[in-house]
């Protein structure tokens, strides 16, 4: 298997963990809404739930905004070295691993706040199916 064949099944898995992850965030903050009491408030773990998916989302738009920043430092750094070296922008790059670190860490922090949500939202849900 070739180097970019690799990454390109990396970079499948991530973009399915990706989509699939944000349909699951959705559902999870719809679950939240409909485990409201009848007065229209959250209980104490179902709003804990709602708030790790919240923060879910917000860590996916941090993920992206990180990464999508940083390369474009990187790539107009390197740019201007290979113009003002070569008279042009068309050429190799050395891509430092560094470059995608604190987007990855967001990434692994979205998805345990995911995870998590779930597990408080399923607490919350069997610890109402015990008091019944």
């Amino acid at each position: 298997m070739k180097n970019s064949e690799a990454w390109s099944h990396y970079n499948k898995y991530t973009d399915d963990l990706n989509k699939f992850s944000r349909e699951l965030g959705l559902a999870g903050s719809a679950i939240c809404w409909v485990l409201k009491d009848s007065n229209g408030i959250f209980p104490k773990y179902v709003l804990f739930g709602l708030i790790l998916f919240v923060l879910f989302f917000i860590a996916d738009i941090i993920q992206k905004l990180i990464g999508a920043l940083r390369h474009k430092c990187w790539i107009e750094k390197r740019e201007a070295e290979l113009w003002n070296s070569a008279k042009t922008i068309e050429g190799e790059y050395l891509k430092p691993k560094s470059l995608d670190k604190p987007a990855f860490y967001f990434f692994i922090i979205k998805i345990f706040f995911l995870l998590l949500g779930f597990v408080v939202l399923g607490a919350s849900i069997l610890n109402k199916q015990l008091n019944y």
